[in-house]
């Protein structure tokens, strides 16, 4: 092989790495962006899974409430039928100071 071939094939061999160079340089920006944007995916995603866990924790609460109301709805009821009217508690004597 001459010199001049020799020169030919090492320039295009360097052309090629600098072009294999440059997409490795682009794909590792695009590895970066990505990253970040996974990263602040991470946070969102733990925000909803708290706020999903606070609102689960007050349905318990309002379940729990709604489950009390509803206890009394039927008592008030049941006493509505035994006597045909709505009979309220009798008010408690206020507490005495010694």
């Amino acid at each position: 092989m001459s010199s001049g071939q020799q020169v030919k094939a090492l320039t295009a061999e360097r052309d090629a790495a600098l072009a294999s160079h440059q997409q490795l340089q682009e794909a590792a920006g695009k590895l970066s962006d990505i990253e970040a944007k996974l990263g602040t995916a991470r946070v969102e995603y733990g925000r909803v899974v708290q706020g999903w866990a606070e609102a689960r924790g007050r349905l318990g609460a309002a379940q729990q409430e709604l489950a009390v109301l509803t206890k009394r709805l039927d008592q008030a009821k049941d006493r509505v039928s035994q006597t045909g009217s709505i009979r309220s508690e009798p008010p408690k004597a206020p507490a005495r100071k010694p």
